[in-house]
């Protein structure tokens, strides 16, 4: 399965040297959470202020495996998931800067 993640230039390069780390905090919620940000289609990276590099991995993993991470909210045209590091990590198969 491939999933997208956008950050930084700087950032995406210690993500290829050393894997994803988990990002914490409330994300638009009541409860605190940690885990990375992924989406199943590459977002409009003019229209965010997340950064301009865009990350596709490739991940070990079927659908029904990321379905407790999946973040369900309003009409989005795209599915999005918080899942923990060490999951992604574990379950790479192949990451590459796709867009800069």
């Amino acid at each position: 399965m491939n999933l997208y993640h956008q950050t930084s230039a700087e950032k995406a390069r210690d993500i290829l040297r050393d894997g994803f780390t988990d990002d914490v905090g409330h994300f638009l919620s009541d409860h605190f959470v940690a885990g990375v940000w992924f989406s199943d289609q590459p977002p409009d990276l003019d229209k965010s202020a997340d950064g301009k590099t865009l990350l596709r991995i490739s991940l070990d993993v079927s659908e029904n495996d990321l379905s407790k991470y999946e973040s369900v909210e309003g009409d989005k045209p795209y599915r999005e998931w918080l899942i923990p590091a060490d999951f992604i990590n574990s379950r790479r198969r192949s990451l590459e800067v796709v867009e800069k």
